[in-house]
């Protein structure tokens, strides 16, 4: 669960191979295959007064503290959610900065506020949480696969870039 700036810095470095991570800029010098696009829901507790609901809307969270990730970590995603949220009006009370994500999720478990998941990482949430749809506009995830162009793959790596290649049907929401 390395972060994607971290990976970034890795790849470049040429201290890995090739990462799964969140980009948020353009990177000229790696080479990669969007794997997933999705748009985020709403994590809260699941006896949150909101939990009841079939979906939310962004503005429905103007009174909810946030747990997110630190922004240095995907300094995009972060700004985005802000962008988002003050496009529905208000702006969000950010209660916490949490690293791993799984740090994040226990927050929530234990009713210190909401965050944003995608759909796709639902089978790993607890029972004591609940995951909504956002209706309108909602902070988007995109999970890429990329490797540094500028380097020669080695044959393992090749190899999995066309295991890649082959099986890019993973479905977007």
């Amino acid at each position: 669960e390395s972060p994607t700036a971290a990976q970034i810095a890795a790849l470049r470095a040429g201290e890995i191979s090739c990462g799964f991570f969140h980009p948020d800029a353009p990177t000229p010098e790696f080479e990669t295959r969007e794997l997933l696009r999705e748009r985020n829901g709403v994590l809260l507790p699941f006896d949150h007064p909101l939990a009841s609901r079939r979906q939310l809307r962004l503005r429905d969270l103007e009174e909810v503290p946030l747990v997110l990730f630190p922004r240095s970590l995907n300094p995009g995603f972060y700004d985005q959610v802000l962008t988002r949220c003050s496009s529905a009006g208000f702006t969000p009370r950010i209660e916490e900065e949490v690293w791993p994500r799984a740090n994040g999720i226990a927050l929530v478990r234990a009713g210190i506020g909401a965050t944003f998941v995608c759909p796709s990482e639902v089978r790993q949430l607890p029972p004591e949480v609940v995951l909504l749809p956002l209706v309108g506009d909602a902070p988007e995830s995109r999970l890429i696969f990329g490797w540094n162009k500028t380097r020669e793959p080695n044959p393992a790596l090749r190899a999995f870039i066309e295991v890649v290649a082959e099986d890019t049907s993973v479905p977007s929401s």
